[in-house]
């Protein structure tokens, strides 16, 4: 079953930058929050104020891929402008930090690693735009295995690195070709079609479905407790299953459901 990785990462921090010729170096201090986030503000045509990685914020940034090897030369970002104004940033500066107990441990860098060549970038309003971090060149590599947070500038990105990183992205790619469809539903029980879009067999346990119930504005939800009956779904081809609601937290009663199976959601209704 595929490792899930989930960062909900709430940080804030400041950089201190001494401009040398053609040069600037940067120190990053992280700062520790309480309560909600600040109000951004417009000065100038320039934002100021704390931005954090939620993309519903003004601007945030996220990391193309949840986890990465511990050797992995490079980390792409995504930078997020919702706002209508031009957001500046350094186009090559940043900085690491691994989460230890919770709290940000600065990675140091490799000797001469804390120097960047002076370029500004900016992403342009109601418009996303790339930024990557070039470990190979700042930092001792292999990384050690953790949770870590990308800095740049006011932004921050969380991600993690594991050794098997490489198969956790290809069990994502194969999860997404999945396709999952409620043919019929009553009190007593689900008839699922899975449908695998895929060129690779789509294997699962039955122990990985979930169901939720959606209730006015909050949602309970069940995990499968029946035999962890092991299925493939052969590449290109559909497979019918039928589970029982006893395992599933009882007999329905009407209201709206999702039955969950790892990153499929199929909605259904019970009259």
């Amino acid at each position: 079953m595929m490792k899930k990785y989930w960062l909900l990462m709430m940080l804030a921090g400041c950089f201190l930058t001494a401009c040398g010729e053609n040069t600037v170096q940067t120190e990053a201090a992280p700062v520790a929050l309480e309560g909600a986030a600040p109000e951004v503000k417009q000065e100038d045509d320039a934002f100021t104020g704390t931005y954090w990685t939620d993309e519903d914020l003004p601007v945030s940034m996220r990391t193309e891929q949840d986890a990465y090897r511990p050797d992995a030369a490079e980390i792409r970002t995504v930078i997020t402008n919702r706002t209508d104004a031009e957001y500046s940033y350094e186009a090559e500066q940043f900085s690491l930090y691994r989460l230890v107990n919770g709290e940000e441990q600065e990675v140091p860098y490799r000797d001469n690693g804390d120097y960047f060549i002076a370029l500004a970038s900016v992403c342009m309003p109601q418009s996303d735009a790339q930024f990557t971090a070039n470990l190979a060149e700042h930092y001792d590599l292999p990384l050690e295995e953790g949770a870590y947070v990308l800095h740049v500038g006011e932004l921050r990105a969380g991600f993690v690195i594991a050794a098997d990183a490489d198969e956790q992205q290809e069990q994502e790619a194969q999860d997404a070709q999945l396709a999952m469809e409620i043919r019929q539903a009553d009190a007593g029980a689900l008839t699922v079609l899975l449908q695998n879009n895929g060129d690779a067999p789509f294997d699962f346990t039955h122990s990985e479905f979930g169901l939720e119930h959606h209730m006015g504005e909050s949602v309970s939800y069940t995990p499968y407790s029946g035999a962890a009956a092991e299925t493939t779904v052969p590449p290109h081809e559909s497979l019918t299953v039928t589970l029982q609601t006893d395992d599933l937290g009882g007999t329905l009663e009407s209201g709206h459901y999702a039955l969950l199976l790892r990153n499929q959601k199929a909605e259904f209704e019970i009259t």
